[in-house]
């Protein structure tokens, strides 16, 4: 008999938790549901339609990291050129003035680093042969990292980092340092948000000529 009731009471217990936890659920959803309402509500109010509500979550990104990059200063990574595992260089020393840096990954975006380059190709006319743009890259095709868009790669070795607190995020990005390595105007890019990006090259564009 007390074997059935305790039995029964386990039973009821087991009940009561399964209950709790779809209950939960249910009002857990319905509390997100109701947050998204009144975030689509609050957005119609003013006037913000879903593209330009995605470009400004866009934008807070890129100030989120600009906070937390800009103003860095550049850990003096060993890096090579192209394919030439040979001859090691320290990054700063390469950076003798104002320099636009584009930091990427080929395992990451092709199509907004393609973009990335065309345009900058547009944008600066001597994208080529000057120094003061530089593509650092890693995870590339090593057929195309001595000449990418006619320009050669620097590529440092696994273990090595620039320093920044965006490198673990694996996102392409770009932006301006000096002879003392101190990071500016740090921006990430993204294919959809493609006129961004557009408007920041030509807004850096008197400052690397």
């Amino acid at each position: 008999m007390y074997k059935c009731q305790a039995l029964s009471r386990c039973l009821l217990l087991v009940g009561c938790i399964i209950t709790i936890f779809f209950m939960t659920c249910i009002f857990g959803c319905k509390s997100d549901n109701k947050e998204k309402k009144a975030e689509e509500i609050s957005n119609q109010a003013i006037g913000i339609d879903e593209k330009s509500y995605k470009e400004l979550e866009f934008l807070k990104l890129n100030f989120k990291y600009g906070l937390e990059n800009n103003f860095a200063i550049l850990r003096n990574a060993k890096v090579y050129y192209g394919n030439d595992t040979t001859k090691i260089f320290k990054i700063l020393p390469l950076i003798k003035k104002n320099t636009l840096v584009f930091r990427f990954s080929g395992k990451i975006c092709d199509r907004c680093i393609d973009m990335v380059i065309k345009e900058m190709q547009h944008v600066f006319p001597n994208y080529a042969k000057t120094n003061q743009i530089v593509l650092l890259g890693s995870e590339l095709n090593p057929q195309v990292k001595d000449t990418f868009f006619g320009k050669k790669v620097l590529s440092y070795f696994k273990n090595e980092t620039i320093g920044l607190a965006i490198e673990k995020d694996f996102v392409p990005f770009m932006f301006l340092t000096d002879n003392n390595g101190k990071v500016n105007q740090l921006f990430i890019v993204d294919a959809e948000h493609f006129d961004l990006t557009k408007q920041y090259l030509q807004s850096i564009k008197s400052t690397i000529q």
